[in-house]
């Protein structure tokens, strides 16, 4: 099993908080903070952000994948 993968916790913490969210501005600080954290992932985490069904999430860890 790859490390660092993220827990289920932390993956229906971030549905739960991104499904609340309607709209998101490229041009905001905070998607600038979150496509600065997607770059620094690991394949094995994106993969896993991918296949979470989470909103605005999942196709920019998708986008990252290799």
């Amino acid at each position: 099993m790859a490390k660092n993968l993220l827990t289920p916790q932390m993956i229906n913490t971030l549905r739960k908080e991104y499904g609340k969210i309607n709209f998101v501005d490229p041009e905001l600080p905070a998607y600038q903070k979150l496509t600065s954290f997607l770059d620094k992932m690991t394949q094995d985490q994106l993969k896993q952000l991918a296949d979470a069904k989470i909103k605005f999430v999942s196709v920019l860890a998708r986008n990252r994948i290799k």
